[in-house]
């Protein structure tokens, strides 16, 4: 059954469900909220988070819902943005350079915080 819900969120995403969520962070709240969620589900799959940041604006876009005056929208944001941080340094960075500093804390007091650092183009 895992199997089964896993390839259906892969071909969910070939079939470009998360350019299209990504877009829609930034329509009304009723449909970025939906997005949000959407893309909670999809990031709790590493192998699903590659693609979610290579898609242009996601990070960005998905910082910008922290701030949102719908609580769950917010939260589900941050959720999507600690899996992200989980995959790569990279993606630690992307959200630093769109001033979310949350995940680069947290490997500050891990004791990464060097490595990930020597990574980021200043």
């Amino acid at each position: 059954m895992m199997f089964h819900w896993f390839c259906m969120k892969v071909r969910a995403c070939e079939a470009g469900v998360i350019t299209f969520a990504v877009r829609s962070l930034a329509r009304e709240m009723l449909e970025s909220r939906q997005a949000v969620s959407l893309l909670l589900e999809l990031s709790k799959e590493q192998k699903l988070c590659k693609q979610l940041t290579k898609t242009q604006g996601c990070v960005l876009l998905l910082v910008t819902m922290t701030t949102s005056e719908v609580r769950q929208a917010a939260e589900d944001a941050q959720m999507v943005l600690e899996n992200l941080a989980k995959n790569k340094d990279h993606n630690v960075i992307l959200m630093a350079e769109a001033n979310y500093f949350k995940p680069l804390v947290q490997r500050m007091h891990e004791g990464n915080l060097l490595k990930t650092m020597s990574k980021i183009d200043l």
